[in-house]
């Protein structure tokens, strides 16, 4: 590892756990890779370590779902951490008895790993020199699990699957709308939309900002953040969901929708 006095890797953990196992064997893969982190990027650290071990354990034991579905890329197998002889850390301990509890990939979960991931791909860090082996293996975990929602929502049958809700997985599926101005707010709230408020200030009207920067990490907040969004000037809300994505930007409302259309028209062309 290079300057190993001036890095550091994350402390491995007491292996309790499925979780804990694969905490410890991403920081063995990063020990293989002969990489750490400096001692001034801790949160970088620990968003790293969140990030790839979240998306792992909801992967744990369910690989071979992607090498069977259409059009999807392998998984790297640089991270397919498989325990001897098992299939899966996600072991159930029942007094003396032990169950295996087989992951269920859950789309939406799915969805909040794909978007952390995007996010991380966008550190920074990861693009130096000696980083690259571990990005490009965070970027094949991303496409990959992308190119298995996608596999998922098409195969998504209202006939098979009655209660499957085609308005939020469809992948051409796209959501604009106005969000009217809001002049009257409790503090509360100027204080939870100041930074979005500051970052769409600091740019000219129609111009998108993807709100994966500013939302909360956790899924529920998240979807609380976006549909209670209250700002004091109107804006166009965007989501997609191929990728999975939501875009605010600032809007004119003398202005007809040509301009909103422009943006609209960027993102398809930038995003996919």
């Amino acid at each position: 590892m290079k300057n190993a006095a001036m890095v550091k890797l994350p402390e491995e953990k007491a292996e309790n756990d499925g979780r804990s196992c694969i905490h410890n064997r991403v920081v063995q893969y990063l020990r293989e890779q002969s990489i750490g982190f400096r001692p001034f990027q801790k949160n970088e650290m620990d968003a790293f370590m969140t990030t790839v071990g979240s998306t792992l354990w909801q992967l744990d034991g369910s690989w071979h779902k992607f090498h069977t579905a259409s059009n999807v890329q392998a998984l790297p197998e640089s991270l397919h951490f498989v325990p001897e002889g098992r299939d899966s850390y996600r072991i159930l301990h029942h007094g003396n008895h032990k169950k295996k509890c087989t992951p269920q990939i859950k789309s939406d979960e799915l969805l909040v790993n794909y978007e952390r991931l995007e996010l991380l791909t966008t550190k920074r860090y990861l693009q130096a020199e000696d980083w690259k082996p571990v990005l490009r293996d965070i970027q094949q975990l991303k496409d990959s699990i992308g190119d298995y929602l996608r596999h998922v929502f098409r195969a998504c049958d209202v006939k098979s699957a009655p209660s499957c809700d085609l308005e939020k997985v469809d992948v051409e599926n796209r959501v604009l709308k106005v969000v009217l101005p809001v002049h009257q707010r409790d503090e509360s709230v100027k204080l939870r939309y100041k930074d979005l408020e500051k970052r769409l200030l600091d740019v000219p009207t129609y111009t998108e900002l993807n709100m994966i920067f500013v939302t909360p990490i956790e899924r529920r907040m998240k979807h609380k953040y976006i549909i209670r969004l209250q700002l004091g000037f109107a804006v166009h809300l965007y989501r997609t969901y191929s990728p999975n994505a939501t875009f605010v930007w600032r809007i004119d409302l003398s202005d007809s929708d040509v301009n909103s259309a422009l943006v609209v028209a960027r993102i398809e062309k930038n995003h996919h």
